[in-house]
């Protein structure tokens, strides 16, 4: 679940998603359609819209390459949250 700010958006992992200025404020849903490689956005259990879902790969890989793919991924998430820290 996530609040929809200001500007329309919802912020997952390292994306920005817009949902509609009308929303603002609102607390959604985003929820997986892995077939589809996207979001559904619901508020209240209705689908808004959906969403395509971004920094996907789309390739299979080695399980030593996914490894190091999150262990990059998340010093980068650490790095973001110790920025917004310190502001």
């Amino acid at each position: 679940m996530r609040k929809v700010r200001q500007n329309g958006t919802v912020r997952l992992a390292e994306g920005n998603y817009y949902v509609d200025l009308d929303q603002i404020g609102q607390y959604v849903d985003l929820c997986v359609d892995a077939q589809q490689q996207v979001f559904v956005i619901r508020h209240r259990q209705k689908p808004l819209k959906q969403v395509p879902i971004k920094g996907l790969h789309k390739v299979l890989m080695p399980l030593e390459q996914f490894a190091a793919l999150m262990c990059q991924q998340a010093l980068s998430e650490q790095r973001r949250l110790q920025q917004t820290r310190q502001q």
